[in-house]
């Protein structure tokens, strides 16, 4: 009862100060509001932490076509696979975003990650840009993801080397997380 009862307040405090993500890719993410840093769980982990592909045993493949404005910087479609080696996460992502002044991006990713140990990992984003004006741009994408315990993660990722998006996140259950991303 008493996870109940903390659940519906976490949630109902969710629906109260919650805005439209501000950048989100992935439809597991997209339906966590953008808070998956911590998390990075799945195959969507190629954009938000790569470090978290070390947590994938398998491979999967993904594909989201976002058709209307769910997010604040325009991302359209993410395409994504990884592959786990013997010591190395490998993961590849493609990602178009039309920006507000009618400039489509094509971005082409390459994440690594390892595990440093049982609870910590690290790992980067390689990413070129190709945008519909004609300019070109390559960035670099740094991450790392720690389990406090059993339940309590934390991660960042320091985007474009200037951007850095701390998250925590906490599972109360095998079917019930709570994230939490500053942007």
């Amino acid at each position: 009862m008493k996870r109940v009862i903390i659940i519906s307040i976490l949630c109902n405090l969710l629906l109260i100060v919650s805005s439209p993500a501000q950048g989100c890719v992935g439809s597991r993410p997209l339906g966590m509001g953008g808070a998956f840093i911590s998390l990075a769980d799945s195959v969507e982990a190629v954009y938000w932490n790569p470090a978290g592909l070390t947590q994938i045993n398998d491979e999967y493949i993904d594909f989201t076509l976002t058709l209307n404005k769910k997010d604040q910087m325009g991302y359209r479609s993410f395409f994504a696979f990884n592959k786990k080696f013997s010591n190395i996460s490998a993961g590849f992502s493609y990602i178009t975003r039309l920006r507000s002044w009618n400039v489509l991006e094509e971005w082409y990713v390459v994440s690594l990650a390892r595990k440093i140990n049982r609870k910590t990992s690290v790992g980067m984003n390689g990413r070129y840009e190709v945008h519909s004006n004609g300019f070109t741009d390559e960035q670099l994408d740094l991450c790392g993801l720690y389990k406090l315990t059993d339940h309590l993660s934390v991660g960042f990722l320091y985007q474009s080397i200037n951007n850095f998006r701390p998250s925590i996140s906490y599972h109360i259950s095998n079917n019930t997380v709570v994230c939490l991303d500053i942007y």
